[in-house]
């Protein structure tokens, strides 16, 4: 990932990975109707999210009323300030970890991300992801990890 490290507290399970491949946003449900919706490539890049998720340790959904976090740093070969936008990815990387790493994604409690622009002879488009669950901390005063 990128920019300042964090320290976690203990409480806190963590798992990171990388998804290699042009990061395909999630496309709204009024622009692409459902039938558009069937044959949209987001659905292999959701899976590919899923199953390097897997891989990467999260076997089991966290059951519903456990708080997750997630980030998503995208490497595009684009310009940073071009389509497609932020949200729309992270739609599609919240939206595939459903079933994977949480129930509902009504359970991500802070959902952050950036799109980098890979530089030249870098490794390619991709998306690092990380996904953060935890509980309080006494040794931090009992504040939540995410504050």
């Amino acid at each position: 990932m990128t920019g300042g490290e964090r320290v976690l507290p203990q409480s806190v399970r963590a798992w990171a990975f990388w998804v290699e491949g042009h990061p395909v946003p999630q496309p709204r449900m009024t622009r692409a109707g459902r039938g558009a919706m069937a044959q949209h490539p987001v659905w292999a890049w959701r899976d590919a999210i899923g199953w390097r998720a897997k891989e990467a340790g999260l076997q089991e959904p966290l059951p519903k009323g456990t708080p997750v976090e997630v980030i998503a740093h995208f490497w595009l070969k684009s310009s940073p300030t071009s389509r497609p936008d932020l949200d729309n990815l992270l739609k599609a990387v919240e939206d595939a970890l459903i079933g994977v790493a949480y129930e509902d994604d009504a359970q991500v409690v802070r959902l952050t991300g950036a799109k980098l622009q890979v530089p030249a002879g870098g490794r390619g488009e991709g998306v690092g992801v990380q996904v953060l669950v935890g509980t309080p901390d006494a040794e931090e005063g009992g504040e939540r990890w995410l504050s």
